[in-house]
């Protein structure tokens, strides 16, 4: 079995999805030492959160659909993937 083609709209959204948990659990880690610097450190803390997750949405959206045309156009003249699954 070949993966011959990814759904460009599915993998962006993938992409988007991962990149925005993963980089607010990022923005979790940091949060704390924001605390350290004091008002203004509690407020890059709070933008911190909150951007974090939005620009890895985007930037994993972009990225994610940018592979995929890439993958799809290289499998298509080198062939897919093979891949073995259990029955």
């Amino acid at each position: 079995m070949k993966l011959k083609k990814f759904g460009v709209m599915s993998l962006a959204k993938m992409e988007a999805a991962l990149f925005a948990i993963l980089l607010f659990f990022e923005a979790l880690i940091i949060f704390p030492f924001m605390l350290l610097g004091g008002g203004l450190g509690l407020v890059f803390g709070i933008v911190m959160l909150i951007g974090f997750p939005i620009v890895g949405a985007i930037v994993g959206f972009i990225a994610g659909a940018i592979a995929a045309l890439v993958y799809n156009f290289v499998a298509g003249k080198v062939g897919g993937i093979e891949m073995e699954f259990d029955q």
